[in-house]
């Protein structure tokens, strides 16, 4: 008979993956006992295993082991067994290869997946049905005298640090199950927070599997380069990504789209736009004209300072929206050109006395909310980049005692933004559509896969100003339309 292979890596229980070693052991012992290799990173994880299985240095029930150190490191148990493996078992062996490649392919150091995902081969797909001696593999073959001997090599995956991206996947897809890989900015800002939910939704109902990573903070751009690496060697059909350095990772995708990879940005065009096959997005300059027009049609003909509390350098979409929030006010006199959204670079206005970036994190907006009160403190118009950096602002103002005498606008229209503006603490906000734009991605890229109809050029997911206190000649919706179309 030809021997059966299965995968059953096990990681260790701090990572929430699989069982521990002696969990696995008792298993085994329940179906009359095991063959274990267990590899380990060092001799003080081996002695602390070896305790939990109760092996010893030679000797008792033919169990002993051996402590090496460094990569090849093993700790061994044997006894013989009679009875067969289970279908049932070869069913969990495959569960096991399935969640340790699923974290090989999205976690861990770069260092650790090269080593690994040539050692494990994880490619996406079931288990390799050929692999062979130094892979982790269940072997089941009889035996010449009428018993079982099973060899079981159990690779325990432990790491010095955590990964450089916050990364959550499931497990690996089967063959043929379209892979979609998901990059956003950050994790936290409610925004992508519900762009990947958007994501996940529209997958379940295509049957497709979602991968997704995203940076510590909107222009890291490192950790959307190892997204693209990881999520292309994991099989996906197409990435969608809001990128965070918007120049500096088009090489990455670049590579990517060479190597087959339908990539489409969502929200924040890349530099130039054409570096993706297609852009998903709000009308970036579209949404800060909207609040340009508000503020300019409230403060009417009257002298304004004006504060900037702008996105991470860098972010195409940082400089839309400001500009188009300035083009929207109108110039300072006849002579002062409007910008335009083919502009790449801030553009400058001698009524804005304080430009500060905030990376759209409220903590950062508040300070620097601050820092600009410190420079003047007349301020009466802010225009922010986006929500979380207008509640900072808000509180900047407030701890002032200037929250009546600013007008505060900004671009997201999530629900804590609209319910803001309700309250009156932001006067009006560009309510985008974060859902549509992931629903429409993931959708976009199972066609790609399913029949190979690619996706091109720019599609605008919408923009609308919501506001409780309507200007003329300003198309507007009241919070109560907000509310139903929030998101967050």
């Amino acid at each position: 008979m030809a021997n059966r292979v299965y995968a059953l890596p096990a990681l260790a229980s701090r990572r929430g993956l699989g069982p521990s070693a002696a969990t696995l052991q008792t298993e085994a012992d329940a179906r009359g006992g095991l063959d274990w290799t267990l590899h380990f990173l060092d001799s003080t994880s081996i002695r602390a295993h070896a305790d939990a299985t109760g092996a010893k240095k030679g000797g008792g029930d033919q169990a002993h082991g051996r402590s090496r150190g460094g990569w090849g490191t093993t700790l061994h148990l044997r006894t013989e067994v009679p009875p067969p493996i289970t279908p049932a078992f070869q069913g969990r062996a495959r569960d096991r290869w399935t969640e340790a490649c699923a974290w090989l392919l999205t976690g861990g150091t770069p260092s650790h997946r090269v080593r690994w995902l040539q050692r494990w081969r994880c490619t996406g797909e079931e288990p390799d049905p050929h692999l062979s001696g130094g892979r982790t593999v269940l072997h089941h073959r009889p035996r010449q005298v009428g018993t079982v001997r099973v060899v079981v090599m159990l690779a325990l995956l432990l790491v010095a640090f955590a990964p450089i991206l916050a990364v959550s996947s499931r497990p690996v897809a089967a063959q043929d199950q379209v892979i979609v890989g998901l990059i956003t900015k950050t994790e936290t800002n409610p925004f992508f927070v519900k762009m990947k939910e958007g994501a996940q939704k529209a997958a379940d109902e295509a049957g497709a599997k979602l991968l997704t990573a995203s940076g510590q903070f909107d222009a890291d751009n490192a950790s959307q380069v190892a997204a693209i690496e990881n999520m292309v060697t994991a099989g996906a059909k197409g990435i969608l990504i809001t990128p965070g350095d918007t120049k500096a990772i088009v090489p990455a995708i670049k590579k990517a789209r060479d190597a087959g990879v339908l990539v489409i940005a969502l929200d924040t065009p890349t530099e130039p736009q054409d570096a993706t096959d297609a852009l998903f997005a709000t009308d970036n300059f579209k949404a800060g004209l909207l609040i340009g027009q508000y503020a300019k049609v409230v403060e009417g003909d009257k002298p304004v300072k004006i504060v900037t509390i702008d996105g991470s350098t860098g972010v195409s979409v940082s400089v839309l929206r400001h500009n188009g929030f300035l083009a929207g006010y109108g110039p300072a006199d006849a002579g002062a050109a409007t910008p335009v959204a083919s502009m790449s670079e801030f553009a400058d206005d001698s009524r804005v006395v304080c430009s500060q970036a905030g990376d759209g994190d409220q903590a950062k907006s508040q300070t620097a909310m601050e820092n600009c009160l410190q420079k003047d403190a007349d301020v009466n118009v802010v225009y922010t980049i986006n929500e979380p950096a207008a509640r900072g602002v808000y509180n900047a103002l407030k701890a002032a005692g200037k929250e009546k005498d600013v007008l505060i606008v900004s671009v997201d229209g999530g629900c804590t933004g609209v319910q803001a503006v309700k309250d009156g603490q932001i006067a009006a906000t560009s309510q985008q559509y974060p859902l549509k734009m992931a629903q429409m991605g993931v959708e976009a890229v199972v066609k790609f896969a399913t029949d190979g109809t690619k996706v091109s050029g720019y599609t605008d997911t919408g923009v609308t100003l919501i506001t409780d206190k309507p200007q003329s000649g300003v198309e507007s919706k009241d919070t109560a339309f907000g509310l139903e179309n929030c998101w967050g």
